[in-house]
């Protein structure tokens, strides 16, 4: 009877809104309470006129700058312009609700039709809170949001037809809605994110290619069209006069090892996700179960890989960027676990389900505690600011920030060179004439 409760809840659709509203209410504490830092400074203003931004016109203006000078995400960086113009709050709750949808989209591709098991959210969120590194700096910081996290979102809506599709056996919809979204969802896919567009048009390509030739399946015509915009979206961005002087790097052979190395160790961040996603695909595979859905995984896990090392290519490699190539593996696990916990023997899967919901919340509970602390340093500087201003200093000296986990982000937030960036960003935001953090 006890197991028949259990199951019981774990399939309730009110249990999977409860830990969806859950899992919101987090992301939004975490939003509000992270602080403006680096970048945030910047995009409040206009690259144009270096005045505040006060309407889309500004917004639009600033960014045919951007992809002169700085680099051809216009989409990411509307966004960033956008919300920084916006009250603070509007970015917190769409930041929120983009977290929470990617939960969601995973969650959905890993669950046969009409079915629910709500434990597969806590271990997607689970995994992505306790793996990702650099984590306030894709899904919390305004900026690196608005770049990373919500190029995920959109990547997994192209994606998602695909993948249900191959996993379930079903037909893509011929619809003149679906038709427009998907051309839409593929132009933004392609001209997002550097390596996260670059690995949804791979995942694009293998899935299509997989539906046709091996599912043997008939595809709209607007499909194809949507991977040649998407490709074309892609080379618009990495085309820009921006993105050329900033992001490539000389191709030497030697150059090109040691990225290929850098590369290699960002990806060894992830390893615990690679052995877990090993593990379920030889178990699926030695079980006979899930073809197509090991099949998807194997699919994602090369676009993990090709989100990971087309930095082989690039001038840098921030440890944000890995975010993508986590999540991907995230996804892939969660797909296999329908799968491998309908046999018997699951109960060491369960324990192993148990365990990381003990890391979760532990990791949770540090991570909040730290994100509050830093917002405590952030609103104490603010303070010193405002009071030496009513003095009339406008050569103002703060405190550094610090932090003591990758729940919170103080990188590029101030340093002890007043002439730097982004001090020099941080006293025009404040009226003032410098800054310094000792």
């Amino acid at each position: 009877m006890e197991n028949e409760n259990t199951e019981k809840i774990d399939s309730s659709l009110r249990t999977v809104c409860f830990v969806l509203v859950m899992i919101f209410a987090l992301m939004l504490l975490c939003s509000i309470l992270t602080p403006i830092t680096a970048d945030d400074y910047s995009y409040s203003y206009s690259w144009v006129t270096k005045d505040p931004i006060r309407s889309i016109g500004e917004i639009c203006e600033s960014l045919r700058l951007h992809y002169q000078v700085t680099n051809g995400r216009m989409i990411a960086h509307f966004f960033a312009h956008l919300f920084l113009w916006l009250p603070n709050i509007v970015f917190c709750i769409c930041n929120a609700a983009v977290f929470t949808g990617i939960v969601f989209l995973i969650y959905r591709l890993s669950m046969p039709k009409g079915e629910h098991r709500a434990v597969i959210l806590p271990v997607v969120f689970g995994l992505i809170w306790c793996v990702t590194p650099a984590f306030a700096q894709s899904y919390l910081w305004l900026v690196g949001a608005c770049n990373y996290s919500w190029s995920a979102l959109f990547t997994l809506l192209y994606l998602f037809p695909l993948l249900r599709s191959l996993i379930r056996g079903t037909e893509l919809s011929c619809g003149s809605a679906a038709c427009v979204g998907v051309l839409v969802l593929s132009i933004i896919a392609g001209a997002y994110l550097e390596n996260v567009s670059a690995a949804a048009v791979f995942m694009a390509f293998l899935l299509l290619a997989l539906l046709r030739f091996w599912q043997k399946r008939k595809i709209p015509w607007f499909w194809y069209l949507s991977l040649l915009l998407s490709c074309a979206g892609y080379l618009s961005m990495l085309l820009s006069p921006g993105e050329r002087s900033n992001k490539y790097d000389q191709y030497s052979p030697v150059v090109l090892r040691e990225h290929f190395i850098t590369a290699l160790n960002q990806y060894r961040k992830l390893w615990i996700l690679l052995l877990v996603l090993g593990v379920l695909i030889i178990s699926a595979v030695y079980l006979h179960r899930g073809r197509e859905r090991v099949l998807v995984a194997v699919t994602l896990g090369a676009g993990s890989l090709a989100a990971n090392f087309i930095f082989v290519f690039a001038a840098y490699y921030p440890s944000r960027a890995t975010f993508y190539s986590a999540l991907l593996l995230v996804a892939a696990i969660a797909i296999l676990l329908p799968e491998v916990m309908s046999v018997p023997g699951k109960v060491i899967l369960l324990c192993a389900v148990w365990a990381l919901g003990l890391v979760t919340c532990y990791q949770v509970l540090i991570g909040v505690n730290d994100i509050y602390n830093v917002r405590g340093q952030f609103c104490a500087n603010e303070q010193i600011i405002a009071q030496a201003k009513e003095q009339g200093q406008l050569d103002v000296t703060v405190n550094r920030l610090t932090c003591e986990t990758e729940y919170a982000t103080v990188d590029y937030s101030g340093d002890d060179n007043p002439e730097d960036w982004p001090n020099t960003a941080i006293a025009r935001y404040y009226g003032l004439n410098s800054i310094v953090y000792k």
